[in-house]
C-alpha cells in the first residue's frame, strides 16, 4: 500500500524537512498520486501541513490510527530477516506482560548480526524482561524505565536515551500501547503549554492594571 510507504519513509527520517515533492522523488511515487495520499492522510489526521516558503513541509502526527499500526507491523517484519532480531522478539513475546519494547541504535540504521542490540525497555516490570533477556547469548544493551519516566525524559529538551530512541526506532513488542504512550504525553505537554501562556497573560494583565492606577 502506497500509504504505508510514505508514513514509513516519514518514520524513518523524522529529524528531516520534507516538501511532497522531495517525498515524491524519495519514494519513487509520481508527484500527482503522492499530493493525493499526502491529502488523504491530512484528511484523517495522520500528517499536518506547514508552510515553508513556497512548499508545505510535511509531519507525521504520532497518534493512534491503523495506518501507524500496519505501517509498523510491515517495518517489524522486515527487519525480521536478521535472524538476531528476530530471536530477541521470541523471547520478549513468550511474557505473558504489558509492555514496550523499542529497538533502537545502529540495528534500525543498518542492520547486522555482528553488532550489538540497544533496547529501550518501558515497563513497570523490567527486571523480569531483563532477566528474560540475558538467556540469548547476544550482545544485548538493556534501558529499562517506567512509564512515568518515559514520559519525563520525553517532555524534556535534555539528550536522553528516549530521545534518541524515539527518533529512530522499529517498535518490537506493543505498537499500540507506544503510539498510546506517545499521544498521552504530548497531550500533557499541550495542556502544560497552554497553562504557561495562560499564566504569563495573568501577570502581563495584572501589571497593565498596576500601571493604569
Amino acid at each position: 500500500m502506497k500509504e504505508t510507504l510514505i508514513i514509513s519513509y516519514l518514520l524513518e527520517n523524522k529529524k528531516d524537512n520534507y516538501s511532497i515533492r522531495s517525498i515524491s522523488k524519495a519514494v519513487n511515487i509520481d508527484y500527482k498520486n503522492t499530493h493525493n495520499i499526502i491529502k488523504r492522510l491530512e484528511s484523517q489526521g495522520i500528517i499536518s501541513l506547514e508552510q515553508f516558503g513556497n512548499a508545505n513541509k510535511i509531519n507525521l502526527e504520532q497518534k493512534n490510527h491503523p495506518f501507524l499500526f500496519k505501517t509498523e507491523f510491515e517495518r517489524r517484519e522486515k527487519i525480521f530477516k536478521n535472524k538476531n532480531i528476530k530471536l530477541i522478539y521470541e523471547q520478549l513475546n513468550e511474557l505473558n506482560k504489558s509492555f514496550i519494547a523499542l529497538l533502537f541504535g545502529s540495528q534500525v540504521r543498518k542492520p547486522s548480526e555482528k553488532s550489538d542490540y540497544d533496547l529501550l525497555i518501558i515497563s513497570e516490570e523490567c527486571r523480569e524482561i531483563e532477566t528474560n533477556l540475558s538467556i540469548l547469548n547476544l550482545d544485548i544493551h538493556v534501558n529499562s524505565i517506567t512509564h512515568d519516566e518515559f514520559i519525563q525524559m520525553l517532555q524534556s529538551n535534555e539528550f536522553s536515551v528516549v530521545s534518541e530512541a524515539v527518533n529512530h526506532n522499529i517498535v518490537l513488542i506493543g505498537i499500540e500501547n507506544y503510539y498510546k504512550l506517545i499521544e498521552n504525553a504530548n497531550k500533557t505537554t499541550n495542556k502544560r503549554g497552554r497553562t504557561k501562556r495562560k499564566d504569563i497573560s495573568k501577570r502581563q494583565t495584572a501589571k497593565k492594571r498596576k500601571k493604569s492606577k
